[in-house]
């Protein structure tokens, strides 16, 4: 009787069991808690702050999407350039089919263009991108594909070109009446192949030479002698020999069989203590 009474005023059991009510939280965004502002069974109300997060990646993310959104408005305004063209040019067919003579001429009037300017502040370099009044290219190009006797095909390209910037100060520096970069103002190149028909074996070995030359550019706005290249030949050879069917080819080539050192590009990054070059092959 004890016991029945003492299950009714205290019961006992083994299998009892407490919950509460627990509520998950989780922020919009990942990231390390770097301040806990709450403590343990206090009562918070909404708009209480509960926890920070380390500010830094996300002010990061911020400056590179300002950077991108500048450098985004800074092409636009590039889109905004004008530009007044006059080309003229002719093709002509001569020697019953044996050469082929094409030529055009052109002139180019830019108006608000925008052009990149690399200075060194002492710290690190500063690429800017500014807007140049003016800028006035023209120049002539020539083509001629010959096929002076059977079996030998002659090509040869001439490119003449004048450039001049106006009016266009950045960074303090005054570059009107400069070049614009990487523009030579005369570029050729020639090709000659010979074929040799080897009728027993149902193929032809080809005997190729070619040559070109640039002459002297710069590589900035600038036109700094030591972000410049002379003018300078190239020349190369290939020999094939290849099915008539066309189903096969084996070759060997050579590319600046002279050795020629030449400079494609170069960029002055002075700040970081040197001039870095892309060499030609």
């Amino acid at each position: 009787g004890y016991f029945l009474l003492a299950d009714i005023k205290m019961p006992l059991t083994p299998q009892a069991m407490a919950t509460r009510v627990v509520t998950r939280m989780a922020p919009q965004v990942s990231g390390k808690v770097v301040e806990v502002a709450v403590a343990n069974n206090q009562h918070v109300k909404q708009g209480d702050l509960l926890f920070a997060l380390d500010p830094e990646p996300f002010q990061l993310a911020v400056d590179q999407a300002r950077l991108a959104l500048d450098q985004a408005r800074q092409q636009n305004r590039q889109l905004d350039a004008t530009l007044t063209a006059y080309e003229a040019g002719l093709k002509s067919t001569l020697l019953e089919g044996r050469v082929r003579l094409n030529a055009a001429a052109f002139y180019y009037d830019y108006k608000d263009l925008q052009l990149y300017t690399l200075v060194n502040t002492g710290a690190l370099p500063l690429q800017l991108l500014d807007n140049a009044a003016n800028a006035k290219i023209y120049g002539a190009e020539v083509e001629l594909v010959a096929k002076p006797v059977q079996h030998l095909d002659v090509t040869m390209n001439l490119g003449l070109l004048d450039t001049k910037i106006e009016d266009f100060v950045s960074a303090g520096a005054d570059f009107s009446g400069n070049q614009l970069a990487l523009s030579p103002k005369a570029a050729f190149s020639g090709v000659a192949s010979y074929e040799i028909p080897l009728e027993a074996m149902s193929a032809a070995v080809v005997l190729q030479s070619s040559v070109s030359y640039r002459s002297s550019q710069f590589f900035s706005a600038d036109n700094a002698p030591l972000l410049s290249q002379d003018g300078y030949w190239l020349v190369g050879g290939r020999i094939a020999l290849r099915s008539d069917d066309g189903r096969w080819e084996a070759a060997i080539f050579g590319r600046n069989l002279t050795a020629e050192r030449y400079v494609n590009y170069a960029v002055d990054l002075s700040d970081l203590g040197f001039i870095a070059q892309n060499i030609g092959e």
